[in-house]
């Protein structure tokens, strides 16, 4: 039953803390008695800050105690999300069908039928007041429950109208370019948008006591949208340092949540802390997979029972597989990868460390982000220090023992490996761009570029019409390639090849628009002086049955860009400056035209791999300085 607790102490968390006219109302049917049963060995716990929840974020909170070890039925489950949507939840009166007004409202379904037809006759509904007003509605239910509703959108301080679950959700940012994927898309992101974006501004800054590595800071940030903790509920910011240490930070408030230094062995006689093999911490990365209940499920999703797509979790009592099958929580992990090479699983919670460090890689390589994909760690390293080649590590696996397979050539991009959704890894190595088999890196497959060049990126996949196609680029080209045959039988023919007016560098970012269904690729790109660097965009079209690659715009004014990262219409860029400030610019993802600049506001250049995270409103890069940036919407806390 310790499982069973532990979902009644987070569940009655967020019970406490609803209002007592509501908390003491009875609800004599199936779902209260199953909550009271499955709860029945709690202790008081500490109120939450937050007290109703929308029926999605209910059964968000339901998952994770699941894949954290919750026991019971799906249909007792289901009957806890319903009770506690019922007596707790949040409903948009605006967009909301009847039943769901009447489950969270307490109305009859004549009466929610009724104001779902007063919305369609009058338009949307402004405040309580005007829902009152509906003929044949008890005014009394409606005042009963008066901060249960919302109304559709609220106006930001300067911006646009966003919508209510734009405010009230929570995302996450869990790795590198957004996933393992490397898409760069913020899918869920609703609060930033085209309508909004003249309200972005700085939000705050943090300085951080990182001491550098050579040219090595801090790694992309990674953004952990609802933590669960003693102190309530916290959207948590994290960084790793090049010194060994991992910070976290409460991403709406700025304040320092806690800091771990990693117990690193010294390595003597390894070469460190200079432009060619600076040394430091290598990467951070959290599991974001399907598996581990990562997205908005539409039901009870057990960790043994996966989506399509996703290998299933391995049943153990190892603690670091079950950290990652929580996947983001109270006990979710992050795992860091220090000097020393070795793997740090870290709790998301504390920073404390679970388990034991596990050997990944040499000590002091070039690595500079990790992927994390079905409970296995995976690293590039580049040129600069050891040999040029791609790592494998299970965490699963009873063994722990790393497969590593030495590259041709070296290695390019500033994501590292970029993972299919059938677990198939990508990576540019010297000429070529291989597919390597999931977990035992054995060559699967290759694509021989044409006209090998001196720059490249890491490679993005995305689903098209059921299938992954992997984008690829290398000098002033970029690559449009069949998962299933990289490059034909001769392995040098693509799907299609696009050139662009500079040099290609970093890593793409990529998504679909909701309204023409168009697919855009984005490449950043270094001109051949200072100021003419950008984005160039690119999109996905169908002629004569072939795929090719229509360019679009392209941006200016950058300096050595930084991976693009798009979320709802808008394309994020830094320019990382060279010698210069970085800058940042928000732009519209079908025009390229420019609806914020950061100005001066940033103080510091940015280093050539530096990553933008984008989640709940707000955008996160560092500078080479150790000051942390956060650019956004301001909303109260």
């Amino acid at each position: 039953m310790q499982s069973a607790r532990a979902l009644c102490v987070v569940l009655a968390c967020f019970a406490a803390a609803a209002p007592p006219v509501l908390a003491q109302q009875p609800a004599a049917d199936a779902s209260k008695a199953n909550f009271e049963r499955l709860c029945g060995t709690c202790h008081e716990p500490e109120r939450s800050t937050s007290s109703r929840r929308t029926r999605e974020q209910w059964l968000q909170t339901v998952n994770g105690m699941v894949a954290r070890g919750a026991e019971g039925t799906d249909a007792e489950l289901m009957g806890v999300v319903e009770y506690l949507t019922r007596e707790y939840g949040r409903v948009n009166v605006n967009l909301a069908s009847a039943e769901d007004l009447a489950r969270v409202l307490g109305l009859t379904p004549a009466e929610a039928a009724a104001i779902v037809q007063a919305r369609r006759e009058r338009g949307t509904f402004e405040d309580a007041a005007a829902v009152a007003r509906v003929p044949g509605v008890d005014a009394g239910k409606l005042a009963a429950r008066n901060d249960a509703m919302v109304f559709g959108s609220r106006v930001a301080p300067s911006a646009g109208r966003v919508p209510v679950a734009a405010l009230t959700a929570y995302n996450n940012w869990p790795g590198v370019n957004g996933g393992p994927q490397r898409e760069g898309w913020a899918r869920p992101e609703a609060m930033l948008a085209r309508n909004t974006a003249a309200a972005i501004q700085l939000l705050y800054t943090r300085k951080l006591d990182n001491r550098n590595r050579g040219t090595n800071a801090l790694t992309p940030p990674l953004v952990l949208g609802n933590l669960i903790s003693y102190r309530g509920f916290k959207e948590m910011l994290l960084l790793g340092g090049s010194a060994d240490v991992v910070y976290s930070i409460d991403a709406a408030l700025n304040r320092v949540l806690w800091t771990a230094k990693l117990p690193v062995q010294p390595q003597a006689g390894v070469a460190g802390n200079s432009d060619t093999c600076p040394g430091g911490l290598m990467g951070i990365v959290m599991n974001g997979s399907a598996a581990s209940g990562f997205g908005a499920p539409a039901g009870i999703r057990r960790p043994g029972v996966p989506p399509p797509g996703f290998a299933p979790p391995v049943v153990s009592k190892d603690a670091v597989v079950m950290g990652l099958a929580g996947g983001f929580g109270r006990n979710g992990l992050v795992v860091a990868v220090g000097s020393d090479g070795r793997a740090y699983p870290l709790s998301q919670s504390n920073g404390a460390l679970v388990g034991q460090p596990i050997p990944f890689v040499p000590a002091s390589s070039n690595v500079r982000s990790v992927n994390l994909f079905d409970y296995t760690l995976y690293a590039t390293n580049r040129p600069g220090c050891g040999e040029d080649a791609v790592y494998a590590l299970d965490l699963a696996s009873d063994s722990k023992a790393v497969v590593k397979v030495t590259s041709a050539g070296r290695i390019h991009g500033s994501a590292g490996p970029a993972i299919g959704n059938d677990g198939t890894v990508y990576a540019h190595a010297g000429d070529r761009i291989i597919a390597l088999t999931a977990k035992t890196l054995k060559e699967r497959d290759h694509f021989s570029i044409p006209a090998p060049a001196s720059t490249g990126m890491t490679p993005l996949v995305f689903q098209h019409n059921g299938k992954d196609i992997v984008v690829a680029g290398a000098g002033s080209e970029v690559y449009l390639l069949d998962s299933g045959a990289l490059g034909g039988q001769d392995h040098s023919t693509p799907f299609a090849r696009a050139r662009v007016e500079g040099a290609v560098r970093a890593a793409f970012a990529g998504w679909e628009d909701p309204e023409t269904r168009s697919r855009w690729i984005y490449v950043p790109v270094s001109g051949a002086d200072s100021t003419s660097g950008g984005i160039a965009a690119f999109t996905l079209e169908e002629r004569d049955g072939r795929l090719t690659l229509v360019p679009r715009w392209t941006s200016r004014g950058m300096v050595a860009p930084a991976a693009p990262v798009i979320a709802n219409g808008l394309v994020f860029a830094l320019s990382t400056g060279g010698k210069n400030n970085a800058k940042l610019s928000v732009l519209d993802a079908a025009s390229g035209k420019e609806l914020f600049t950061s100005r001066d506001s940033v103080t510091g250049a940015a280093n050539a791999d530096t990553g933008l995270a984008v989640a709940n409103g707000q955008v996160y890069f560092s500078t080479q300085d150790n000051t942390v940036y956060c650019f956004g919407i301001p909303t109260e806390h």
